[in-house]
């Protein structure tokens, strides 16, 4: 079975990838260290994730997450736009898109509990929200075919404004999604409203009425790390952006992304970014000249 690396479409650079085309022949199962965001224009297919068959056609998007296994087979002129990226790299390091719901429903807990509940859909469009979807998709593929001056930019833009487009007309109800989404959505929102407060896995679990182990092992299965290390994820990407683009003393930063003392504030962030604050700040400003 074949597993698609994104450095096979894109640069490290720029960890992105669209294209716009029709499917008439079936797509044998694969998986991908990448996010893949499907918006099908016309004709019909049936995808296969991880063994279950659901019918894809026109309005559907459907949000693949890295390492599942999927297909797709009875395609008939199937007209999609594709894309792949590592939102991570592209996109959480520059903006807040953590802080909606919709985003945090469709691009990280709608997928997973899409895999391990038996729903009908990811995401169904309505034609009007489709034109919007359309007209953002062209403008994104423009940019990416031609490669003028700045199309780098351009396209985390668009790319920027259409999955928030996407994630405020998602609703977990029409589309079946867990009980438990609302709830661990509103912990997760809560983190990012509040970085540099105290932040505890009892507080956590109080807020979406579960207990302490119930509410790790579910958030740890959707987040891939426990609730206090995703707290700490955060704050060292806000950490980062500060660095970038603030000249605030390394202990101020460290106060401003809620850690409790420089001396942890660094480990913390040597340990993730390979490098120590100042040398990443240095070397941030260099980037820019």
């Amino acid at each position: 079975m074949k597993e698609y690396n994104i450095l096979e479409f894109a640069r490290i650079d720029f960890p992105f990838w669209v294209d716009k085309g029709v499917h008439t022949k079936p797509y044998s199962p694969h998986t991908h260290n990448f996010i893949e965001l499907e918006i099908i224009l016309s004709g019909s297919a049936d995808h296969i994730v991880e063994g279950r068959t659901y019918h894809i056609k026109r309005g559907d998007v459907l949000v693949i997450m890295p390492s599942y296994v999927h297909e797709i087979q009875n395609v008939d002129n199937l007209e999609i736009y594709n894309y792949k990226f590592d939102l991570d790299k592209l996109l959480l390091l520059e903006e807040d898109l953590e802080q909606l719901s919709g985003f945090q429903a469709l691009f990280i807990l709608q997928p997973f509990d899409k895999y391990q509940h038996d729903y009908t859909s990811f995401m169904m469009l309505e034609e009007e929200k489709l034109s919007v979807v359309h007209i953002l998709s062209e403008l994104i593929l423009n940019e990416w075919q031609e490669k003028k001056a700045g199309y780098k930019l351009s396209i985390k833009s668009y790319l920027l404004t259409l999955i928030t487009f996407l994630s405020r007309n998602y609703s977990p109800s029409l589309t079946g999604a867990s009980a438990k989404t609302p709830q661990i959505i509103h912990t997760v929102n809560y983190i990012h409203e509040n970085l540099t407060e105290k932040i505890t896995l009892g507080d956590l679990a109080a807020m979406a009425c579960l207990s302490e182990r119930q509410f790790t092992r579910i958030f740890r299965d959707v987040y891939g790390v426990s609730p206090i290390d995703y707290v700490i994820k955060c704050r060292l990407i806000l950490a980062s952006r500060l660095l970038k683009n603030t000249k605030l003393p390394l202990t101020e930063v460290s106060h401003r992304s809620g850690f409790g003392d420089k001396v942890s504030f660094s480990r913390l962030f040597t340990k993730k970014y390979g490098v120590t604050p100042g040398k990443y700040r240095n070397y941030s400003n260099s980037a820019k000249t």
